[in-house]
């Protein structure tokens, strides 16, 4: 997963201004930094589903010259982490890419295989369709003889994200802000700049 959102600063002036023996301002930056985003972290990560994307998710910063960044990246190495956590609200459609359904898990035991096989056909098709009521929402399907569906098939899917990061963005923004006014009275910064990573 690519780096979804950065946050550098830069100072305009400071020589005039004494620091802390041992210290820099870069640091101070990055000390700052790190002090005031950890509860946005831990919002972020409340917010998205399952343990795997929250533990793949983190804030990583690094000193420059004359600054600091801090980056957010979502659910790092995890496939779909960019539909649960994206620029807005509006939701993501997913379709299969070579085969004419999705299969969609709908209990534990079927969540448990779901990663174990390739197709559902490696169950020596021990899996028997019965359709829906209504027909848009595809095939049940049930395992054996059983009575209760494991899957569903379905044409596509529409997944509303978890996080919005135009939200995320604005809330680092502003504490940011806060922490360096905090760290660094009467100093004059000279801009913060917020971009979308790659």
């Amino acid at each position: 997963m690519p780096e979804l959102l950065a946050i550098s600063i830069t100072k305009k002036d400071y020589r005039a201004r004494s620091i802390a023996r041992g210290r820099s301002v870069p640091l101070m930056m990055e000390d700052a930094m790190k002090d005031s985003l950890g509860s946005i972290l831990a919002d972020v990560k409340r917010q998205l589903p399952g343990k795997r994307l929250k533990a793949h998710t983190k804030l990583l910063y690094n000193r420059t010259p004359k600054g600091a960044t801090a980056r957010l990246v979502v659910g790092e190495g995890v496939p779909f982490a960019n539909v649960q956590a994206k620029y807005g609200t509006s939701p993501t459609i997913i379709r299969p890419v070579h085969k004419k359904h999705l299969a969609i898990p709908m209990n534990a035991w079927a969540r448990g295989r779901q990663n174990s096989v390739d197709s559902l056909m490696d169950y020596n098709f021990a899996f028997h369709p019965w359709r829906n009521k209504d027909k848009s929402k595809g095939y049940l399907l049930y395992y054996g003889k059983g009575t209760t569906p494991m899957f569903n098939l379905v044409k596509q899917v529409s997944v509303k994200p978890s996080v919005d990061l135009n939200e995320v963005r604005e809330d680092m923004r502003m504490t940011i802000s806060t922490a360096f006014k905090n760290a660094f009275t009467d100093y004059d910064f000279g801009y913060v700049a917020i971009r979308k990573g790659r």
